[in-house]
C-alpha cells in the first residue's frame, strides 16, 4: 500500500517535468524542403553531441532524458502495484461475514426449536405435586421452563450482536469496496496522467526543435539587411565628402547599422542558447552547436487528408482530460461528473477544428508566398539582364538580388509554419495533444 501511496504522490511532481522551456521571441532553422524526415520510424544511431534528426527525438529522448526515464518508472510502478491488497481485504471481510452469518443461522435455528419447547409445555397442565406416573414433579416443570426461558433469552441476545455483527461488517466492506473503486480510479488517472507527461515532453522538444530551425532561417534575412546597410553606410560616407549629405546623416545610417547588427548576435544568441537546452534535454554534450536535420513541408495529400469529422473521435478517445472524466465518472455517476467529462470533449472537439483549420490556412499562405517568389524571380531576371546591359548600378542589382533571397526565405518560413501546424495536428489526433 506504502509503495501505492509513493506512486501516486509521484505524479503530480513529476507531470510538471512536462512543462517546457519557453522559446525564444523572435524567429527561429534550417530548411530542406527535399528531405523526408517527418517519420518516427526506424530512427539512425547519433553521431556524439553533434547531429540531431526530428525523427530521432522520441527514442533519444527515451534513452537519454532523466524526466522521462523517471515518469516511465512511475508508470511502470502503478502497473506493478494494482489494488491486491485492499481486495484482500475486502475477501477477508466478506469471509468473516460469511462465518457470522452461518453462525447467526444456526442461534436462529437454536432459538426456534426452544421457543417451539416453551410453547409445547406451555399448553400442558402442570402437576399438582408429588410425583407422577411419568416421574416429573410440579418443580421439575417449573424448573424446566425456567431453563428453557433463559436460554431463549440468551439465544436472542446472541441472535441481536450477530445481527449487528453482521452490519457493521456489511458497512466495512462497503467503505473498502469504496476505496477500492476510488483507488481504482486513482491509479487509473495517474496512468493517463504520466503518459500525457511523457507525451508532452517529446512534443515540447519538437517544438523547440522546430523554434530553433525557424531562427536559423531567419538568420540569413538579418544579415542580408546588415550587408545592405553596409552598402549604404559606404554609399552616406561618400556623399559626406562630396557634401551632399552631413556627418550626422552619416551617424544615423552607422547607429541603424549598429542595432541591426546587435539584433543579428541577439538572435545568434538565441540560437545557441536554445540548442543548449535542446542538447541538455536529449542528453548530449552542452555545446550549443548541435546540428539539426532538414525538416519536410506535409504534401498537399496529406493536408488533403485532414478529415475533423473522422479525425477528432480519434484524438478524443486519448485526451488525458477525457480519459480522467471518463474515468471518474465509472466510480461517481453524478450530473457534476458527468458535465465534467462532457466538457473535456467539448474543449478537445473545438480546439481540435482550430487545428485543422490552422493546417489550411498555412497551406494557404505556402501559396501566397511562392506566387511572390515566382514574382521576385521574373522580377530578378529583369534586373539580372538591365545591370548586364549597364542600365542600373550595382546597388540596384544587389537590392534586386536581396529581395529574390527574401522572397526564398519567405517561402521557407511559410513551409516550416505549415510543417508546425500538421505536427500539432498529428499529436492532437494520435495522441489527444491540444
Amino acid at each position: 500500500m506504502k509503495r501505492i501511496i509513493a506512486g501516486l504522490l509521484a505524479v503530480g511532481m513529476l507531470a510538471a517535468l512536462s512543462v517546457m522551456p519557453a522559446m525564444a521571441e523572435d524567429g527561429f532553422g534550417s530548411w530542406s524542403p527535399t528531405e523526408e524526415n517527418t517519420g518516427i520510424e526506424d530512427p539512425q544511431e547519433l553521431e556524439p553531441s553533434a547531429n540531431l534528426r526530428f525523427d530521432q527525438i522520441r527514442k533519444v529522448l527515451t534513452e537519454n532524458n532523466n524526466s522521462v526515464k523517471a515518469l516511465e518508472q512511475n508508470l511502470e510502478d502503478l502497473e506493478d502495484q494494482g489494488t491486491g491488497e485492499l481486495q484482500d481485504a475486502v475477501d477477508q471481510l466478506e469471509q468473516l461475514q460469511s462465518g457470522v452469518r452461518a453462525a447467526q443461522a444456526a442461534v436462529q435455528q437454536a432459538l426456534s426449536q426452544v421457543e417451539g419447547q416453551i410453547g409445547s409445555i406451555g399448553g400442558q397442565t402442570p402437576p399438582a405435586g408429588g410425583d407422577t406416573e411419568g416421574g416429573d414433579s410440579g418443580e421439575g416443570y417449573e424448573t424446566m421452563l425456567q431453563t428453557l426461558t433463559m436460554q431463549k433469552l440468551i439465544l436472542s441476545a446472541l441472535n441481536v450482536t450477530l445481527t449487528a455483527d453482521t452490519v457493521s461488517l456489511q458497512s466495512q466492506i462497503a467503505t473498502l469496496e469504496s476505496q477500492l473503486e476510488s483507488l481504482d480510479t486513482t491509479i487509473e488517472t495517474s496512468k493517463n496522467t504520466l503518459r500525457d507527461a511523457i507525451n508532452q515532453i517529446v512534443k515540447g522538444t519538437e517544438t523547440l526543435y522546430i523554434g530553433i530551425a525557424t531562427m536559423e532561417a531567419s538568420v540569413g534575412d538579418l544579415q542580408r539587411g546588415l550587408d545592405a546597410m553596409d552598402r549604404v553606410v559606404a554609399i552616406y560616407e561618400k556623399q559626406c565628402e562630396l557634401g551632399m549629405v552631413s556627418q550626422y546623416d552619416v551617424e544615423s545610417m552607422v547607429y541603424q547599422r549598429s542595432t541591426l547588427n546587435s539584433q543579428l548576435e541577439s538572435l545568434q544568441f538565441q540560437i545557441e542558447s536554445n540548442k543548449v537546452t535542446l542538447e541538455g534535454m536529449c542528453g548530449l554534450d552542452l555545446r550549443g552547436n548541435v546540428r539539426l536535420g532538414g525538416l519536410s513541408s506535409p504534401t498537399a495529400e496529406e493536408v488533403a487528408g485532414i478529415n475533423y469529422e473522422r479525425d477528432m473521435p480519434l484524438g478524443q478517445k486519448k485526451n488525458v482530460d477525457v480519459l480522467n472524466a471518463q474515468a471518474e465518472l465509472e466510480n461517481d455517476s453524478s450530473d457534476a461528473k458527468k458535465y465534467e467529462l462532457q466538457a473535456a470533449k467539448d474543449s478537445f472537439a473545438y480546439n481540435f477544428k482550430v487545428l485543422c483549420l490552422t493546417v489550411e490556412e498555412k497551406e494557404r499562405l505556402v501559396g501566397v508566398a511562392e506566387e511572390a517568389l515566382a514574382f521576385q524571380e521574373r522580377t530578378f531576371s529583369i534586373t539580372e539582364k538591365q545591370y548586364e546591359l549597364g542600365m542600373i548600378s550595382q546597388e540596384e542589382y544587389l537590392s534586386g538580388q536581396s529581395d529574390l533571397l527574401s522572397a526564398q526565405s519567405q517561402v521557407e518560413t511559410a513551409q516550416l509554419d505549415l510543417f508546425s501546424a500538421y505536427r500539432n495536428y498529428i499529436w492532437a489526433r494520435d495522441y489527444g495533444l491540444i
